[in-house]
């Protein structure tokens, strides 16, 4: 870590000077942008910059992420959002081109994270993006022109980044398949009008027909993005990449996309963007504004949201969370922690809501069915505890729950943001607990 942190002292300020002495210095490119290497490299090397320092509150401080997105949306911009390289049908010119298409996707999906994060606007909306989606990854990495050339007769084609998203909305479209980076940019292009929606029910003028994620009624708009996940979901599973192995050969990101997916589904039923307050970096004050501005309402739809939550964390129950914790999170995307901490909270405020004595309306049965299966979990991991015990109050459950998933998050991990996020769902724990 110490070692990394050098090399990232001494990238930042030569990637800077050289952004400033090539590009906001009156000396711009060659004519071709789509097809320059200088941008391509420079682009790549502030992603580099920004994907470390995201995740740490001071040494690099997590504002530098913020500034130099700046940087990326002005060279992604210049050389024109939705222009690639020619492609004459040779490999190493397709290389060329795949290449420059997925950098500018990753970008676009970095963008998210920092919305995901910090709850910042996005800097470039999913409508501007109009480029094909990225290959398969047996295309992709394949060692020499032959292998390529037969994986690549093999494949349909790479739909319209466009395209294939509005065939996620459109119910009576034939849903476009997608590889595993495709499936990864097409869930962050969801997530996106997700948290637009949230924010635009926020204002005065939508009060009397708002989007609220925790209202009980489901609003067209809500039906629509529901119907979207479901379909995407069903493309990630007919996808012979797709696994939820993060050593998996064909890469982690459909299990990172997976965790995203989840992330979807809660982001539709409450607004934890708003109330998270990681920006504080502060366990109990993040902690508290979950506890206390963050409500949820009981229907199908949050139980839909609360059975994701409670299948993300079935997965290290049965490994043992102690194994998992200790030797499996570690190849996990930050991102699955951050998804982590909301469905934790998530199904702790389900539970609360299900567990209250003579609930009303009585508990539906997949609500029962869920909120047994949850009991099962803790019980299985608690040994001695008993159904009655965690039954004796309404926060009981839940505080348990939570501390399951915050061990999953109490290592000695390098990435400071992980290590908050245990460290906030211990103290929600404790809150419930009080």
């Amino acid at each position: 870590p110490e070692t990394s942190m050098r090399l990232y002292q001494i990238a930042k300020p030569v990637t800077l000077e050289h952004v400033r002495r090539v590009f906001q210095c009156g000396k711009m490119p060659p004519v071709n942008v789509a097809d320059d290497t200088d941008t391509l490299e420079t682009l790549q090397a502030l992603l580099y910059l920004t994907s470390v320092s995201a995740w740490f509150i001071n040494n690099p401080p997590y504002h530098e992420a913020l500034s130099i997105r700046s940087l990326m949306e002005m060279l992604l911009r210049n050389g024109g959002l939705n222009r690639l390289p020619e492609h004459d049908g040779t490999w190493h010119k397709w290389i060329r081109r795949e290449s420059v298409k997925r950098m500018r996707l990753i970008v676009f999906c970095f963008f998210n994270i920092h919305t995901i994060v910090f709850d910042v606007p996005p800097v470039i909306l999913t409508e501007e993006v109009t480029i094909e989606l990225p290959c398969t990854e047996q295309e992709w990495q394949a060692p020499h022109a032959d292998l390529w050339h037969e994986a690549r007769m093999k494949s349909p084609g790479e739909p319209k980044f466009q395209n294939a998203l509005s065939a996620l909305f459109e119910p009576n479209s034939n849903v476009e398949r997608f590889s595993s980076l495709g499936g990864y940019v097409l869930i962050h292009a969801i997530l996106q009008d997700i948290w637009l929606m949230t924010k635009a029910g926020r204002l005065p003028v939508s009060r009397r027909n708002r989007f609220n994620p925790s209202c009980i009624s489901s609003t067209p708009e809500l039906v629509s993005v529901e119907q979207a996940l479901e379909r995407w979901c069903q493309c990630w599973e007919r996808n012979q990449e797709s696994s939820i192995d993060p050593l998996s050969p064909h890469g982690p990101l459909s299990f990172t996309s997976a965790a995203l997916l989840r992330l979807a589904y809660i982001r539709l039923n409450a607004d934890c963007g708003s109330t998270r307050q990681l920006q504080t970096w502060d366990p109990v004050q993040i902690a508290t504004s979950l506890r206390e501005n963050l409500s949820v309402r009981r229907g199908d739809r949050l139980t839909r949201a609360a059975l994701h939550c409670a299948h993300a964390l079935s997965t290290p129950v049965k490994l043992g969370i102690g194994f998992v914790a200790h030797s499996q999170v570690a190849l996990w995307s930050n991102q699955h922690a951050l998804c982590s901490l909301e469905c934790a909270v998530l199904l702790a405020k389900w539970l609360e809501a299900v567990t209250v004595p003579h609930p009303d309306p009585a508990l539906t049965e997949q609500e029962a069915r869920l909120r047994d299966f949850v009991l099962e979990m803790v019980m299985e991991v608690q040994h001695g505890v008993s159904r009655e015990w965690l039954l004796a109050t309404n926060t009981r459950l839940s505080a348990a729950v939570t501390r399951l998933w915050a061990r999953l998050f109490t290592a000695d991990y390098i990435w400071e943001m992980v290590a908050l996020i245990g460290r906030s769902l211990n103290s929600y724990a404790d809150l419930l607990e009080q």
